[in-house]
C-alpha cells in the first residue's frame, strides 16, 4: 500500500533542529552514498534508492546524517507495502529519539515524529490491520498535532472513529470521535454516514432518520466557492441513494421516489437511482414513470453487470402496461442484446491477454497505459490513476484486488527495466575492460621496447665485473687500484716526466731531474699507501650503492615482467563483472517468474469477472426468451380466438396451417 508523497517528503525535513539556537543542519548530502540515494529517490526509482541504502550499510553506513537515512528507508519500505519492516524502523528510531537515551547526530523534531506516527497508522489502516494502526495512532500527541496540523488532527479523529467501527467496538467510541470534530467538517459527515449505515440491519428507522438529517446538513453547507463542493455534493447524493434504497426495502415507495428525485441525472449515482426509481414506481403501479426512467437508462452505456437487467425490466414494464406487442418486441430486443453481449464476453474470455487489458485502460491524460516504462501517477492508496476504455472491466477496475494486482505488475515491470539498465551498465563495464586491455597491451609494447633500449643485462654484467675486480684487488691489496682520481692524475704526470726524461740527453742535468722525480715518485707511493684505507672505503661505499641500485633495478625488472605476464587486476574486474551478470541473470529469472505469476493473476481476475458477467447475462437471456415464448403463446391464443369469431378464407386457412407447422 503506497503512502502519500508528502509522507516521504516529510522524512527529508526530519533533521530540522527543534529551535533556532540548535546547530544548523547540513543543506546538502555529507556522504556520497547518501547523495546517490537521494538522486535515485527523486528520479522516482524507489527500488534503486533502497538498493543504494543497503549497499551503503554494507560498506559501513552513511556518515554525517544521523538516523535520517534510516527514516528514509522506512518511508521507501512503506511505499512498497513493507509495513512491518518500516514499523520496526520507526519504533526503534522514533522511540529512541523520544526517550533521548541515545544521542543522535541529527535529532527528530517532535512535530515530525508526531506526523510520522500518524502516517504509519494511516498506512496500517489502509491495510486493514486495525490493531497495529490503533497502536501507531495512539502514539500521536493529539495536542501537538492539533496545533501544528489541524487538518491532520481532524483526519486522525476520523481514522480512530473508523477503526472503532471496524473492530466492532461500542458505538459510543465512534460517537465520541464525531463529537470532537467541528460541525460542518467533512470527516464528521463521513463518520456520521458510516454510523448510520452500521445500524441499518437492526434499526432501519434510526438509519433513515440519521441519513435524512445528514443529507439536509450537507445540503445546507453546499457552496460552489468551496474547494470541497464536489465531494460534499457527491456524499449528499450517496446519502440520498442509500436512504431511498432503504426506504424501498421498507416498501416506503413514495418517500423513496422523493429521495431519488433529488439526485442529479449527471451524478455518478444516477444510474442506481434511476433503476431504483423505476422499481419504486412499478411497485406503485406508476408504469409510465418506471418506463421513463428505464428508457433514460437504456440510452446510456450499460457498462456494469447490474445495469444489464435494464432491457429486461423495460420489457417487463411494457407487459405491465398491458401492451403485449410492445413487450414482445422489447423481450425480443433484450434477448438479441443479451445474445450479442454473451458472445462478446465469451470471445473476450477466450482471447484475453495482458495486452488487451492494457489497451482497455488509459491514463488521465488519455495516453495509452504502458506499465513500467514511465512513472504513472497514483493516489495515496497506491492505486494507479487509470480510466477504463472498455466498460466491461469498469467495475473490476474499481476493486481493491485488481488495483493492487495492477500496481504490483507495474512495479515488477519497473524493476525489469531497472535490471535492463543494470545490464547496460555491465555492458559498459565490459567495454571499459576491453578498452583497458587494449591500452595495457599498447603500454606493454612500449615498456618492452624501453627495457630493450636500456640494455639492462649489459649493466648487470658490468656491475658483476666491478664487484669481481674490486674483490680481487682487495684480496691482493692492490693499493694503486683504489687510488683516487687526484692520485691517478698525479701518477699520470709522474709517468709523463719519466717518459720525457728518456728522450733527454745524458748528463748531470738529466741525472739531477731523475733523482728529483724519483723522490716525487717515492712521496707518491707513500701518499697512496697512506690513503689506501680511505680509498678502499670510498670504493666499497660506491660498490654497495651500485649493488643496492642493481638489486632494486633487478627487483623492479622482475616485478615489471610479472605484471606484463600477469593480468590479475583486469581479471579480477572481469570476474566481478561476470559475477554481476550471473546474479543479474538469477534475478531476471526470478523476476520473470514473478511477472508471469502477477500477469496470470491479473488476467485470471479479468477472466473470472467476464465469466461472472456472462453467467448473469445468460440468466437474463434465458428469462428474456422464456418471456418472449410466453407472450408469443399468449398472442397466438388471442389471435386464434379472434379467428374463430371471424372464419378464415381458404387461402388464409392454408396460410395459418403453414404458420402452425413452422
Amino acid at each position: 500500500m503506497r503512502i502519500p508523497r508528502q509522507f516521504l517528503c516529510l522524512f527529508f525535513v526530519f533533521s530540522l533542529p527543534a529551535s533556532a539556537d540548535d546547530e544548523a543542519v547540513p543543506e546538502r548530502a555529507q556522504d556520497l552514498n547518501y547523495g546517490t540515494v537521494l538522486y535515485e529517490y527523486y528520479q522516482g526509482h524507489a527500488f534503486e534508492a533502497l538498493t543504494a541504502l543497503k549497499v551503503a550499510t554494507h560498506k559501513g553506513g552513511i556518515k554525517g546524517h544521523g538516523d535520517h537515512p534510516a527514516l528514509v528507508e522506512g518511508g521507501l519500505m512503506l511505499s512498497y507495502g513493507m509495513t512491518r519492516d518500516a514499523k520496526a524502523i520507526f519504533e526503534s528510531l522514533l522511540e529512541e529519539s523520544n526517550s533521548q537515551q541515545v544521542p543522535t547526530a541529527i535529532s527528530v523534531s517532535p512535530s515530525s515524529r508526531n506526523q510520522a506516527w500518524f502516517y504509519l497508522g494511516k498506512v496500517l489502516y489502509l491495510e486493514q490491520d486495525y490493531l497495529a494502526a490503533l497502536e501507531s495512532l495512539a502514539k500521536v500527541d493529539s495536542v501537538l498535532l492539533r496545533t501544528d496540523a489541524p487538518a491532520l488532527f481532524q483526519e486522525w479523529l476520523y481514522l480512530k472513529g473508523q477503526i472503532s467501527q471496524h473492530r466492532g467496538q461500542n458505538l459510543s467510541a465512534l460517537a465520541e470521535q464525531i463529537e470532537l470534530l467541528p460541525e460542518g467538517n467533512l470527516w464528521r459527515a463521513y463518520l456520521r454516514y458510516n454510523q448510520a449505515v452500521s445500524v441499518a440491519d437492526k434499526h432501519p428507522e434510526m438509519t433513515i432518520s440519521q441519513l435524512q438529517s445528514l443529507s439536509q446538513s450537507l445540503g445546507n453547507t453546499l457552496d460552489k466557492e468551496n474547494s470541497d463542493f464536489e465531494e460534499r455534493r457527491a456524499l449528499r447524493e450517496q446519502c440520498l441513494l442509500t436512504l431511498g434504497q432503504l426506504q424501498l426495502q421498507l416498501t416506503q415507495y413514495t418517500h423513496a421516489i422523493e429521495a431519488f428525485k433529488q439526485i442529479r441525472l449527471d451524478s455518478v449515482f444516477s444510474d442506481q437511482a434511476l433503476f431504483a426509481y423505476s422499481i419504486a414506481a412499478s411497485n406503485m403501479k406508476q408504469y409510465g414513470l418506471a418506463l421513463q426512467a428505464l428508457n433514460t437508462l437504456k440510452a446510456r452505456s450499460l457498462f456494469t453487470p447490474w445495469l444489464q437487467q435494464v432491457p429486461y425490466a423495460l420489457a417487463y414494464v411494457y407487459e405491465q402496461l398491458k401492451q403485449p406487442e410492445l413487450a414482445l418486441d422489447a423481450y425480443r430486443a433484450a434477448a438479441s442484446h443479451y445474445h450479442q453481449v454473451s458472445e462478446q464476453l465469451e470471445f473476450d474470455h477466450q482471447t484475453l491477454t495482458e495486452q488487451k487489458i492494457m489497451r482497455a485502460l488509459k491514463l488521465d491524460d488519455a495516453a495509452p497505459l504502458q506499465l513500467g516504462i514511465e512513472p504513472i501517477a497514483n493516489d495515496a492508496y497506491g492505486h494507479l490513476k487509470v480510466e477504463p476504455l472498455d466498460f466491461n472491466i469498469a467495475g473490476l477496475l474499481s476493486s481493491e484486488v485488481f488495483q493492487l494486482g495492477l500496481r504490483d505488475l507495474h512495479e515488477l515491470y519497473k524493476l525489469k527495466f531497472s535490471l535492463a539498465r543494470w545490464e547496460r551498465q555491465l555492458d559498459s563495464f565490459s567495454l571499459m575492460l576491453e578498452t583497458r586491455g587494449q591500452l595495457r597491451d599498447q603500454r606493454i609494447e612500449e615498456t618492452v621496447a624501453a627495457i630493450e633500449s636500456q640494455q639492462a643485462e649489459h649493466w648487470v654484467d658490468q656491475q658483476k665485473d666491478y664487484l669481481a675486480q674490486i674483490t680481487q684487488a682487495k684480496r691482493d691489496e692492490d693499493m694503486a687500484f683504489f687510488a683516487s682520481k687526484q692520485q691517478l692524475e698525479f701518477k699520470t704526470q709522474i709517468q709523463s716526466v719519466f717518459d720525457a726524461l728518456e728522450r733527454f740527453p745524458e748528463g748531470e742535468e738529466k741525472n739531477a731531474f731523475i733523482q728529483k722525480i724519483r723522490r716525487i715518485k717515492a712521496y707518491y707511493d707513500w701518499w697512496v699507501a697512506d690513503q689506501y684505507g680511505v680509498n678502499l672505503w670510498q670504493a666499497e661505499k660506491q660498490l654497495i650503492g651500485l649493488t643496492h641500485a642493481t638489486e632494486e633495478f633487478n627487483a623492479r625488472h622482475v616485478k615489471l615482467k610479472q605484471q606484463i605476464q600477469s593480468n590479475q587486476q583486469n581479471a579480477l574486474l572481469a570476474s566481478r563483472v561476470n559475477e554481476g551478470r550471473e546474479r543479474l541473470k538469477r534475478l531476471s529469472l526470478e523476476l520473470d517468474r514473478r511477472l508471469d505469476d502477477a500477469r496470470l493473476q491479473l488476467v485470471q481476475q479479468v477472466r473470472n469477472d467476464l465469466a461472472m458477467q456472462r453467467g448473469e447475462i445468460q440468466q437474463y437471456l434465458l428469462a428474456s426468451r422464456k418471456a418472449q415464448a410466453r407472450l408469443s403463446d399468449l398472442l397466438y391464443v388471442q389471435h386464434n380466438q379472434v379467428k374463430r369469431v371471424t372464419p378464415d378464407s381458404p387461402t388464409e386457412a392454408k396460410s395459418r396451417e403453414t404458420e402452425v407447422e413452422q
